[in-house]
């Protein structure tokens, strides 16, 4: 027993010592802050905390654990050399919520379950890694976001027992060699088939629905869940329909064609299956030669989203409802056995831009069970249906094989072709001859424009002019009918863009319809087509916490996506850029992605909407052009730095959204905007490398369920709303992006009989006489010619006589519509007060009265209170301040931001606590004056009443901050508190634009009535608005009613009666009128500042007052009172 006891103790020392002799050392560490190129920064993010996130007295400034690297998920390959050794892998967080919860893994043996990150201090924790797990010499180390918006990571170290250090294993590289895509054949719809009277048949219109116990007729194209359908996430709804073959189409190869379903199909018909397909919003064809039988025939759609393609293009997420459906048209098309396959023209000058090399990419397919002959013949029609004479325009009769097809590149020159551009969008028509024995047995015709593109240096080139994008980003949207809109309504949204002086549309964030691509292109708008993928490894995507935005297996998707887009509307030449994904992290696979989008279409460029500075999603990108989100002011200058790529703003100068409340209490934040979107864009034109950008966005984003919930991100239109009316950002879109700029608008008055006029022509390719200049002088029309070319400036000289009061100006477009209205007002636009017969103004003291008169008017100050007492205007007179409020309203959201129904208006009220400290009065000769000093909660100073004997009175306020506050203010000044019914509101103001259309809430005169509505929700639901966008109302009054009007020479209110006051200005102060349940408020404000949206704080930032201690809040009103005011 004795001797098994001292055995046993051997053992224990033995194994003691073999521990403690395990001893680990740091082989490998990594700091976020002294990273540079290294393995974290090909993992995750590189990020500083600024002192906002994480305050200084926390965690000094110049601390380095203030950089971290985050993903949503982090997965490192290990390889391990040395298996005998053993591995810790020690990471420090730091995490600026405390919401972040994460899990390690090595391999799938869990290190640990959960470990919750402190807020504001760093966490090491270390992770022993199991020997198990790297036997076979390698295992992947992963950090995973369990709640939170990612993983962040101050510095990672692997320490070992032994001396080598863990290799990073890329195995991406032999991984993404290995993969390959290779697109489906699209054919081109025909215009002719032998022996056939239409080729093309339609199956849009009324199909039957059926998911599990639901059934019923639905419209496509058409969304399901906005005509009152829903189906479970990945789950198969059908859809049938059928058809009776035409006698004709007997024999011939019959393709089905889909526009765009959402977001997996399978297709059957006549129960047999033709075919599947994954991804939305592209066109795909199946062959159902084989299953169509004559007479009727039986199509089922099988159709499922939220599969793969709607998450990685997160559709749904960002739509806020379930975007499932077939979204686009169906067609089915007929084809003889033998038929054309493709029709790519590319287009390529000469050295000086004169004449063109016309290549065109064929193919045709002998889809008989016999070798066929087979000619080609290519015409070119002009705009006048006039064919070109071209020479070698024909492929000579050649031999197919069955079930093969013919390819090639027949290349011709054009002599002196009439260039496609955005201010002169000419298209020909090209026509595809098919012959096979001497017959022409099918016919195929498309547009066509002949431009250029190229990039040299950091400049984007079109036809050889560098050019300038102005535009927004748009997406398929539709209030009623959602991601599905229709061939009118597309076509309506390029011309209501273009009208806006936009020439260039990035199509946010998915392809967009055929029939938008053909607006554009006969319009002349460029476009930046973006395939549907969308937040790849982006916080805003939930799904890259579970999934791992580095593994291959998700190349073949996004070459799809890519690949598809391309396919189906590369014959368009309004498309200039490929943008092959939105805001999502490069990394090897987009790498590849993009090498191979430039092999299937080497004639355009490509763009990958990252961040191109700064440590936010700045992976390296490589595609053509650099770009930037939401650059702010300092932007364009920015972009002096890159001489190697242009460089886009893919969004920028994001309109007013998500300060929901206060943007329905005040949407004179909608037009204010403007300002600093005319700064910027100015800006952006005289920097080089800024190609441009796209505000973000053109039209509201907000759809009305069949249930009357209204769901969507909201309205961010800076052009139109969901139902395509103007909206007040749309007068400064346009006026930003005119062509045509008079540089001293301000400045020119008429001289000797001449105004001269200094202007400047933002055309890309326009001269400006192309266009027609006209003039109307005190109500006669003239007109004038200013022959300045492209991108350059030059003086106009008009016939005014130096008497003339107003001048309007209006240029119209080379393509016909208006582009550039400004009229120029000589007179000065001031009101005066009106005079009125002098009635000396008496003082009267009594009791604790200070008692006024003025004829029959009255005033009574209580001198306790210092306030007016007995009169329903001046009695209700109040300091307010009106702080700044970016609440989105607090409703579930999808990434941030969701447009749901509780959003109400902000009822601002009057400061409170309010103590007189002294009342006095003393009179003049011209005045009676009362002098009311006191406090509010947080402000200390004087009222200063004047009544004058022509009857008006002014009110001089100073007040200053006494107390510790942290109120940023949007506005302040005097607020008068009036009865219910003055609900008419009339003024005059000073304009930051010379034209406004006649409904804006920011034109400089108005006769306004409140019309108040009671809205249940944010608008009234399912309901088409009859009036304009500033019509409509809520409880507040209408948008235009309740909005500030900036900059007033006066306004005033009024009931019907007449009873009212006016207030006079100099065009420096502002007004504000709302409802307020049983009372009317009136401010008067001497600060006016623009919105509270977070997006736009760097714009306003120089702007922005916040109240501290000492701050002085000081003004003067002008007012009279109108018609029988006395209620004595």
């Amino acid at each position: 027993m004795l001797k098994q006891l001292r055995c046993l103790t051997m053992l224990l020392l033995f194994t003691v010592g073999s521990v403690y002799s395990q001893v680990y050392k740091t082989v490998q560490n990594y700091s976020a802050a002294d990273c540079g190129d290294c393995l974290l920064t090909r993992l995750g993010q590189v990020y500083t905390y600024t002192q906002g996130e994480i305050p200084a007295d926390i965690l000094p400034l110049d601390g380095k654990e203030r950089t971290i690297f985050f993903a949503g998920r982090i997965s490192i390959p290990f390889a391990v050399s040395d298996a005998k050794s053993s591995y810790q892998i020690k990471v420090t967080y730091l995490s600026d919520s405390k919401d972040r919860k994460v899990k390690a893994l090595a391999d799938t043996e869990v290190l640990n379950s959960s470990v919750a990150l402190p807020y504001g201090k760093t966490l090491t924790v270390t992770y022993d890694i199991p020997a198990a797990v790297y036997r076979d010499g390698a295992f992947t180390f992963d950090l995973l976001a369990l709640s939170g918006a990612n993983v962040p990571v101050s510095r990672l170290e692997i320490l070992s027992t032994g001396s080598k250090p863990l290799v990073y294993k890329d195995v991406l590289a032999e991984k993404i060699r290995s993969i390959s895509f290779k697109p489906e054949r699209l054919s081109p719809v025909p215009a002719k088939v032998e022996n056939v009277q239409s080729p093309v048949l339609s199956l849009n219109g009324i199909w039957d629905f059926k998911y599990k116990t639901q059934a019923g007729k639905i419209q496509v194209p058409g969304e399901w869940e906005m005509q009152g359908y829903h189906v479970d996430s990945a789950q198969h709804a059908s859809y049938t329909t059928s058809f009776e073959l035409p006698q004709d189409w007997k024999g011939k190869k019959i393709k089905l064609r889909f526009d765009g379903v959402s977001s997996h199909c399978e297709v059957l018909l006549n129960g047999k299956l033709i075919g599947t397909h994954e991804g939305g919003f592209v066109i795909f064809e199946m062959d159902a030669s084989t299953a169509v039988k004559a007479g009727k025939n039986k199509i089922e759609v099988k159709v499922a989203s939220l599969t793969v393609s709607d998450k990685l293009g997160c559709v749904s997420q960002y739509a806020a409802h379930t975007v499932g459906g077939i979204l686009r048209k169906v067609t089915l098309t007929a084809l003889p056995e033998l038929n054309i396959g493709e029709v790519y023209p590319q287009v390529t000058f000469d050295k000086n831009y004169e004449h063109a090399d016309l290549h065109i990419d064929y193919q045709v397919y002998n889809e008989s069970k016999l070798p066929a002959d087979a000619a080609l013949k290519f015409i070119l029609l002009d705009r006048e249906d006039k064919e070109l004479r071209v020479n070698g325009n024909s492929i000579e009769k050649q031999n197919i094989r069955p079930n093969t097809n013919l390819k090639g590149i027949l290349s011709v020159r054009v002599d002196h072709p009439e260039k496609w551009d955005t201010e002169h969008p000419y298209l020909y028509t090209l026509i595809t001859r098919l012959m096979s024995k001497g017959k022409v047995i099918q016919e195929n015709r498309q547009k066509l424009g002949f431009r250029q593109i190229d990039i040299r240096g950091n400049q984007f080139f079109v036809n050889n002019k560098a050019i300038k994008l102005h535009g927004a980003n748009r997406h398929d949207v539709s209030t009623l009918s959602g991601r599905s809109i229709s061939a009118a309504l597309n076509k309506k949204d390029a011309e209501l863009f273009r009208n806006a002086n936009c020439n260039y549309i990035r199509t946010s964030h998915y392809p967009p319809a055929e029939e938008f691509l053909a607006a554009c292109d006969s319009l002349g708008m460029f476009v930046e087509a973006e395939a549907a993928i969308t937040w790849v490894e982006h916080h805003a995507s939930p799904i890259w916490k579970e999934w791992n935005y580095l593994n291959p297996d998700f190349i073949p998707h996004f070459l799809r996506a890519n690949f598809e887009n391309i396919r189906g509307n590369r014959n368009h030449p309004s498309i200039i850029i490929w943008s092959i994904a939105n805001e999502s992290r490069w990394s090897p696979l987009w790498d590849k992605v993009n090498t191979e989008v430039k092999k299937y279409d080497p004639l355009r460029p490509t763009a990958f909407h990252d961040q191109t500075y700064g440590g936010f999603n700045n992976a390296g990108s490589k595609a053509d052009i650099r770009n930037i989100h939401y650059p702010g002011l300092g932007g364009p200058e920015q972009t002096d730095k890159f001489t190697d790529r242009p460089v886009l703003f893919g969004e920028y100068c994001h309109v007013q959204t998500y300060n929901r409340l206060e943007e329905v209490t005040d949407p004179y934040v909608r037009a204010d905007w403007g300002r600093m979107l005319h700064q910027m864009y100015d800006k952006m034109y005289t920097h080089q490398a800024c190609l441009g950008g796209a505000i973000w966005a053109g039209i509201d984003d907000i759809f009305h369920k069949p249930d009357s919930t209204i769901v969507g991100y909201g309205p961010w239109g800076a052009v139109l709303d969901g139902w395509r009316r103007e909206k007040p950002e749309f007068i400064s879109v346009r006026k930003s992006y005119a062509p045509l700029i008079i540089t001293n608008l301000k400045e020119a008055k008429p001289k000797n009989g001449i105004l001269l006029l200094q202007l400047e022509n933002r055309y890309n390719f326009a001269n400006l006489k192309e266009g027609q200049f006209n003039y109307i002088v005190d109500g006669v029309s003239r007109s004038a010619v200013a022959d300045i070319p492209a991108r350059s400036s030059g003086d106009l000289e008009l016939q005014v006589a130096d008497d003339a009061k107003v001048v309007r100006i209006t240029f119209t477009d080379p393509r016909g519509f208006v582009t550039q209205e400004e009229q120029l007002n000589f007179s000065d636009r001031q009101v005066l007060i009106p005079v009125e017969p002098a009635i000396a103004v008496k003082l009267k003291k009594s009791g604790d009265q200070l008692i006024l008169s003025r004829g029959t008017q009255k005033y009574s100050f209580d001198k306790n209170t210092g306030l007016v007492t007995g009169d329903k205007i001046l009695g209700g007179i109040a300091l307010m301040v009106v702080p700044m409020n970016g609440d989105d309203g607090g409703a579930p959201h999808i990434a941030g931001n969701n447009y749901q129904r509780n959003i109400k208006p902000l009822l601002y009220q009057p400061e409170g606590n309010w103590k007189a400290s002294s009342v006095s009065a003393s009179k003049d000769k011209e005045s009676v004056n009362v002098k009311v000093e006191g406090s509010y909660n947080y402000l200390k100073g004087v009222f200063n009443y004047k009544f004058l004997a022509d009857g008006t009175i002014e009110i001089a306020y100073d007040f200053k901050v006494t107390d510790t506050v942290k109120i940023n203010p949007r506005q302040w000044g005097l607020a008068f508190e009036l009865p219910s019914d003055f609900q008419h509101l009339n003024y005059s103001s000073k304009g930051y634009w010379s034209v406004y259309p006649e409904n804006d809430i920011a034109r400089t005169s108005g006769d306004i009535h409140a019309v108040p509505v009671h809205q249940k929700y944010v608008e009234a639901a399912l309901k088409v608005p009859a009036g304009p966008w500033s019509a409509d109302a809520n409880d507040l009054g209408s948008r235009d009613f309740r909005s500030t009007k900036a900059n007033i020479y006066h306004a005033g209110l009024s009931n019907d009666k007449g009873d009212g006051l006016r207030v006079y200005s100099d065009g420096t102060q502002s007004a504000r009128s709302w409802i307020d349940g049983n009372k009317t408020r009136f401010l008067l404000a001497e600060l006016n500042g623009g919105g509270s949206d977070g997006f736009f704080a760097s714009y306003y930032s120089k702007e922005r007052r916040p109240l501290k201690m000492g701050s002085e809040l000081k003004g003067k009103i002008k007012l009279k009172l109108e018609a029988a005011k006395q209620t004595n």
